[in-house]
This record gives structure tokens, sequence and C-alpha cells, in this order.
């Protein structure tokens, strides 16, 4: 089993995203998908979060600036392909 590290989306903001409506709109606008597919996003911790249109919209949203940091690198394992 090999791991690597990998780039997410912060746990406080997609408990955000998952707990308020407005934003999932918002977030759906920006990258033209639906509110659902969204929510899915938030509850698999999925790589899309960390779209430039995501961060951007989550920003504004929690009027952050830029260096504050919005995702974190995790290390994920993956099974080696026999």
């Amino acid at each position: 089993m090999e791991t690597t590290k990998v780039l997410r989306l912060k746990e406080e903001y997609r408990k955000a995203i998952l707990t308020t409506p407005k934003l999932q709109g918002d977030i759906a606008t920006a990258c033209n998908k639906s509110i659902s597919t969204i929510c899915r996003w938030a509850t698999t911790n999925a790589e899309q979060l960390v779209m430039l249109s995501v961060l951007q919209t989550l920003r504004k949203h929690f009027k952050v600036a830029k260096s504050i940091e919005m995702v974190e690198e995790i290390e994920v394992s993956e099974l080696k392909a026999a």
C-alpha cells in the first residue's frame, strides 16, 4: 500500500458548506453544478473543493484574506495495482 499527499479543503469549511444553504448555492453557481453535487463534494471531501472558483466563493462568504489557508495537505493510502 502506498501513501500520497493531496490538498483538501479544511474541515471547518466543509462543515460550513454542509450547513449553509446560501453558501451551497453560491458555490453551485460559481462551478455551474447542482447543489446536490456540492453537498456530495463536501460530504466526501472531494478534490473539486480546492478549485479556484470554490476557494474564491468561500473567501468572499467568510470575508477572509488570501493569506488565510483554507486547504491542508493530507495523506491518503492507495492500493498498488498488482
